[in-house]
């Protein structure tokens, strides 16, 4: 799962929350220079990292979309699974539910300002200014997401055919989705309660 997954099973812990958001920029040990409770969502960022990469399902996903040919079909499948979260209502009923839950998650980002890095900073302005997360919802934002990255990391592939197969196969991934994040917030829930 891409932020807005992330994000969507970070419990009611608003430093579960921002730890979880900002996992993807600590390296090693390095999270032990924020507050402990920025460190609990750090280490848990990274064992729902392992649970989601580990799972049948998200396997199974980019098992389908390498066979497309797309090379680092992990990292579409993250963020392809962001639009359907975005768009499942088991989560978000409609689409001011997703608004404001994203609004509310992108002003307690912003609230951590100060103890992110300088690149940080820059990354999660962009995402807050933009309101990525709830531009999931929509094919247009999902390319402009894929687009922005291969922007920054050509070496991922050509935009459009990692597009045109997401799209393409967009029913066959999405019972892999279902099957998936059932069980990812039953996980979550247990691993949660731990913190």
């Amino acid at each position: 799962m891409n932020y807005l997954g992330h994000a969507t099973l970070s419990g009611n812990d608003d430093n579960i929350l921002i730890g979880n958001m900002l996992g993807d920029f600590i390296k090693g040990n390095k999270y032990l220079n924020y507050p402990l409770s920025i460190q609990k969502g750090m280490r848990y960022h990274r064992l729902l990292d392992e649970y989601t990469d580990q799972h049948p399902s998200v396997r199974d996903a980019t098992k389908l979309l390498r066979a497309e040919g797309i090379r680092y079909a992990g990292v579409f499948i993250d963020i392809f699974f962001d639009y359907f979260i975005a768009n499942d209502s088991t989560f978000y009923k409609n689409e001011k539910e997703l608004e404001e839950f994203t609004l509310s998650t992108l002003g307690k980002l912003e609230s951590a300002y100060e103890i992110m890095s300088e690149d940080m900073k820059t990354y999660f302005g962009y995402m807050i200014r933009y309101n990525w997360l709830y531009h999931y919802r929509s094919r247009s934002g999902i390319e402009k997401a894929i687009i922005g990255l291969i922007k920054r990391h050509p070496r991922l592939g050509n935009a459009d055919e990692i597009l045109f197969a997401l799209f393409n196969n967009e029913e066959a991934l999405r019972p892999m989705y279902q099957n998936f994040i059932k069980e990812a917030v039953a996980w979550s829930e247990t691993t949660l309660r731990k913190y």
